[in-house]
């Protein structure tokens, strides 16, 4: 339902540097984690969830330039996977409720372990603080018995213990969250988006018109500028986002038509994504015409 370019798209604007492909080249493998990603950036797009969704660069000094503030995910998105994360009961069924992500304040927490236990990956936050930890072989060989449950995870919480942790409350829900209480549990506490949900079922295809796949696109010029170049699509469900090179438009949602003002000639990729979770993409080459 979240398609995979615009999940590449979502990537790229953590600032995961490493996406040289398309989603065709990913494929489904990308919600298991299939993209190279250095323990730097992977920490700081987690840093991103525990500000409520916005990004800014990491700096190895403290007081140093964060750079340009960005938001990446709206804050309820943010809220409600940092309730995931947070959430004991939800990993009792494998871990019971007193697991190794256990810890003594609110921290949100994800551990992972990549093929043959070549890398093992724990990351998480606090109120204050964002950690990660990987733990593997500098040759890349595989560790046998290793997870990043009970490799990384033990060293995350290890670091948790060393820091000072305030006693802030809990953060009340965004607006665009809603708060309903479970009758068999009255004392916890569950959270929904407020947004109806999408009707995918019967969702017209989505497709796109133009330009056509494999083509070549002879635009003038003007003023030293290349002409914009016309994008439409048909079908899908409205809104419509707009990415080039998996980087969003500034369009009309509402529209089935976006224009688009190349900066240079070459090879573009142009996708268009609908509400229901659908993409149509297509690589065209950009010339100069007459």
């Amino acid at each position: 339902m979240t398609g995979i370019e615009s999940f590449l798209a979502r990537l790229r604007r953590l600032a995961i540097s490493k996406i040289g492909k398309s989603g065709d080249y990913y494929g489904p493998s990308l919600a298991l984690g299939s993209i190279d990603v250095s323990l730097w950036e992977l920490t700081n797009a987690y840093r991103c969830l525990a500000r409520g969704g916005l990004l800014s660069d990491a700096h190895f000094v403290p007081g140093g330039k964060a750079g340009r503030v960005r938001r990446v995910f709206s804050p309820g998105s943010a809220f409600l996977v940092s309730g995931i994360l947070s959430d004991r009961e939800a990993r009792s069924a494998t871990f019971g409720l007193e697991n190794p992500l256990s810890t003594r304040f609110w921290t949100a927490v994800k551990t992972g372990t990549s093929k043959d236990m070549r890398d093992n990956w724990c990351v998480g936050y606090s109120r204050r603080y964002t950690v990660g930890v990987w733990v593997g072989r500098p040759d890349g060989s595989p560790s046998p018995g290793h997870y990043g449950r009970n490799t990384a995870a033990p060293l995350l919480f290890r670091v948790f213990d060393l820091l000072p942790e305030p006693t802030p409350p809990l953060a009340a829900p965004p607006a665009d969250v809603l708060q309903v209480r479970r009758d068999q549990l009255p004392e916890r506490l569950r959270y929904f988006r407020t947004r109806p949900a999408v009707e995918t079922v019967n969702a017209p295809p989505l497709t796109l018109t133009f330009p056509v796949a494999g083509s070549t696109v002879e635009l003038p010029e003007r003023d030293g500028a290349l002409a914009e170049l016309p994008l439409s699509a048909k079908g899908g469900v409205k809104p419509l986002r707009w990415l080039v090179n998996g980087r969003p438009l500034a369009t009309h949602p509402w529209r089935r038509e976006a224009f688009w003002p190349p900066d240079g000639v070459g090879l573009a990729r142009i996708t268009v994504l609908d509400q229901a979770g659908q993409a149509a993409s297509a690589e065209v080459w950009i010339s100069r015409g007459p």
